[in-house]
């Protein structure tokens, strides 16, 4: 079986690039990257197939998916923590504060939300939730790829 991983970085790199900046505009950008994870799956399938010549299965694509949907995670949240040191982008806590004044939270219990999402146990847990989500989005792209790029005569590359 050929070498994965250059596709699996290359699409997940190009989409967490991408992801990371449209992350910047606001309301919209959280949902347009969300549908960037599905492209990180399209594209790396894309690649491997058209590198290699060959067709692969729905479970294939989607396993190249989830792996280029994990890269873009990683790229994005890496690459949007820069954004947010060099002031590109507002860091968190500023984004949480203006999110509950518009909803005209109390602030005392915008205190104790804030408190509480500042524990490392919740940064985890959103690392490892937007982890699970880039590679179930990138999966579904994987799967969705392979079924859309057939390449070479010989059938099905088994893994």
């Amino acid at each position: 079986m050929p070498e994965k991983g250059q596709s699996i970085l290359l699409g997940g790199a190009a989409v967490g690039i991408a992801a990371a900046i449209v992350n910047l505009i606001p309301t919209v950008g959280g949902c347009i990257s969300c549908l960037l994870y599905i492209a990180a799956g399209i594209v790396a399938v894309w690649h491997y197939t058209d590198r290699h010549q060959l067709t692969i299965t729905g479970g294939q694509g989607a396993g190249i998916g989830a792996l280029a949907g994990i890269v873009a995670g990683v790229a994005a949240g890496v690459l949007g923590y820069v954004f947010q040191l060099i002031g590109i982008a507002p860091d968190w806590r500023t984004a949480m504060e203006q999110g509950f004044d518009q909803s005209g939270m109390d602030p005392a219990q915008m205190e104790q939300m804030l408190e509480w999402m500042s524990s490392p146990l919740f940064m985890i847990g959103i690392i490892l939730v937007s982890l699970i989500v880039a590679a179930l989005l990138g999966a579904i792209g994987g799967a969705i790829g392979s079924s859309l790029f057939k390449r070479g005569t010989g059938g099905v590359e088994s893994i």
